[in-house]
């Protein structure tokens, strides 16, 4: 009860920050020009590229001009649609996290969200960060949870389709997804090819300005985006300027980018034990989930490279997808500190005492009922055969894999250690 309750207090506190930026949030011009897109989107029939300039992709416009045509076009209903998306967006990297390493991940992940002030600042505004971000964290939710159904593994790929719709660097992230889809569904390339299919549609409809108008969408979004810096004046950048640009402290990242060793350590000390990842336990193993968290911030943040400067903004992103590998990490690490992965007598490892066993990385029961008791309860794949192997269980492996819970009882020290 107490760990909900922290829960709900973070994320609260959440909702009273980002209420405070939508209210006295410094105006950006980036603002103005989505608000003004959508306006004669919606109010004199305009469309992007063709009919007025505009150098982002075409989701942003329409999004917000839906919101002002429903409710008026103003600053104030653009930015709380932007809030609104971002506080659904962080309760799904919550849920991922809760997901592999229970309440405390959720906390430390809301937890750190709310000291990522960069991220609280870009929750309000009409930009295009805001919509990409939530889009992507629903899609990093359910990507997780793409098991069953061919809608739930077409999911994932199609939210971030039209992120990159809206912020158009968010089409390498895409391509990662469908390259991992595509390896996960070799074996069954119907599945695979229809998939393939409701994603491209998507991606037909969503860049439709795009391909419609090519030569002004070319020069508005492309060439103007990569003059804009020498047009306006602005040095050229080295890329290990723009890499320093976001841990400068004045950015505000330096919280996240400090505990971002919690991660790398886990990662660390698991290859170092012998863990070895497999995309067919990305949904259960939280050392994976580790690992393509950190691997889809380098995704979402290398595209802006191209850039002639950095801007601090490029990085919110990323960040977020740290702070959801942070908060899983830290249970882990945390239990690993109290000696969950102690080992045996002689240097043996403990059967069933690895920091990242299941879902949620709970603690395995203590052997029960003697020295010659060994309780192996139901987890996940990689945990059973780690364990199976540490008691010589090979006779068993098909009950493991059927999810059984074994109890062998009176077992020698030699059979426990063949």
């Amino acid at each position: 009860m107490a760990k909900r309750l922290a829960l709900a207090l973070a994320f609260a506190l959440l909702i009273a920050a980002g209420a405070v930026f939508v209210a006295f949030g410094r105006f950006n011009i980036d603002e103005g020009m989505h608000l003004n897109a959508g306006r004669l989107i919606y109010e004199r029939g305009w469309l992007p590229y063709r009919d007025f300039p505009f150098s982002q992709g075409p989701g942003g416009p329409f999004l917000y001009g839906a919101a002002g045509a429903a409710l008026g076009t103003s600053l104030l209903v653009g930015r709380c649609l932007s809030l609104a998306l971002n506080l659904l967006g962080v309760a799904a990297l919550a849920a991922v996290a809760a997901r592999f390493a229970g309440l405390p991940a959720a906390i430390v992940t809301v937890g750190f969200t709310l000291v990522n002030f960069p991220a609280v600042w870009a929750f309000a505004q009409v930009r295009t960060e805001p919509p990409a971000i939530a889009l992507t964290s629903l899609a990093l939710f359910a990507w997780f949870r793409r098991e069953g159904s061919l809608l739930r593994h077409a999911l994932a790929p199609s939210l971030l389709v039209w992120a990159s719709a809206v912020r158009l660097t968010h089409a390498v992230p895409l391509l990662a997804v469908c390259a991992l889809e595509a390896w996960e569904l070799r074996r069954t390339p119907r599945r695979a090819l229809a998939i393939g299919a409701i994603v491209l549609v998507q991606i037909l409809i969503a860049s439709w300005p795009l391909w419609a108008f090519p030569e002004q969408s070319l020069f508005h979004v492309v060439t103007s985006q990569l003059d804009r810096d020498e047009r306006l004046g602005w040095p050229e950048f080295s890329i290990a300027k723009r890499l320093w640009y976001f841990a400068r402290p004045d950015a505000g990242f330096q919280p996240i980018l400090v505990a971002s060793a919690l991660p790398l350590l886990l990662l660390a000390r698991e290859l170092r034990t012998g863990w070895r990842p497999s995309l067919a336990r990305s949904r259960e193993d939280p050392v994976l989930a580790v690992a393509l968290l950190c691997a889809g911030a380098l995704l979402c943040y290398a595209p802006l490279l191209v850039f002639r400067v950095g801007f601090f903004s490029y990085f919110v992103n990323s960040s977020l997808l740290l702070v959801t590998a942070i908060g899983i990490a830290t249970p882990l690490v945390a239990r690993s500190g109290r000696r969950v992965r102690g080992s045996a007598p002689g240097g043996t490892r403990r059967p069933g005492t690895g920091a990242c066993c299941g879902r949620t990385g709970r603690r395995q029961a203590p052997p029960a009922g003697g020295a010659g008791a060994v309780k192996l309860p139901e987890t996940s794949a990689p945990a059973r055969h780690s364990r199976a192997s540490a008691v010589g269980l090979a006779g068993s492996w098909s009950q493991c894999q059927a999810g059984s819970s074994i109890s062998i009882v009176g077992a020698s020290p030699q059979s426990r250690s063949s």
